[in-house]
C-alpha cells in the first residue's frame, strides 16, 4: 500500500519536530547541571523561532517579496524554519521569478 501524501506530510512533520527538540534538549543545559540548578535560564538557552505561511495556493511574487522585506526589516531575527502550507507548484515561470514553485520565490526574496 502506498502512504498518502496527508501521511508522508504528518510523517514528514513529526520527524522535523522531534529533531528540532533533540537538538535543543543537547544544547539548552550543560550534562552537569539541572534546569533548577541553573535557576534563571542561561543566557547561551537554545532558541529555535518557527513560522508558518499559508501561501493559499496563489502564485503572486509581488506578495511573496512584501513578506520577505517584512520579515527582514521587522524581526530582529529570522525564523529558522520556515513552513510553507499550501504552495503553489504549477505555477507560470516568468525571467523574473523563474522558481519551479511559490516556497522557491520566497525562499529567493528572503536571500536563501
Amino acid at each position: 500500500m502506498i502512504p498518502s501524501n496527508r501521511w508522508m506530510a504528518r510523517f514528514s512533520f513529526y520527524n522535523l519536530i522531534k529533531l528540532m527538540l533533540a537538538g535543543l534538549a543537547t544544547c539548552a543545559v550543560a550534562p552537569d547541571r539541572s534546569f533548577a540548578d541553573a535557576g534563571a535560564m542561561p543566557n547561551s538557552l537554545a532558541t529555535l523561532r518557527v513560522m508558518t505561511l499559508n501561501m493559499e495556493h496563489h502564485d503572486r511574487p509581488e506578495e511573496l517579496r512584501a513578506m520577505a522585506d517584512h520579515l527582514r526589516t521587522d524581526l530582529p531575527k529570522l525564523p529558522e524554519f520556515i513552513l510553507c502550507q499550501e504552495v503553489w507548484f504549477s505555477r507560470h515561470l516568468t525571467k523574473a521569478d523563474p522558481e519551479p514553485n511559490t516556497a522557491a520565490v520566497f525562499a529567493k526574496y528572503l536571500g536563501y
